[in-house]
């Protein structure tokens, strides 16, 4: 996404990590998070509860 021009927001990181916390990775998980903050994003509820199902 990122290397066609678009900038992703929090619907499109939430996505990924739901993808990520239903596989039980929690690497990824957690580098998707921190990438989000980087980005300037703030997290909301459901990337938090997304997070605590990891």
């Amino acid at each position: 996404m990122k290397i066609e021009g678009h900038v992703p927001n929090v619907f499109h990181y939430s996505s990924l990590l739901n993808a990520y916390s239903v596989d039980g990775n929690y690497e990824k998980a957690e580098d998707i998070f921190k990438e989000m903050k980087l980005a300037g994003l703030v997290p909301n509820k459901v990337v938090l509860t997304t997070l605590l199902k990891v």
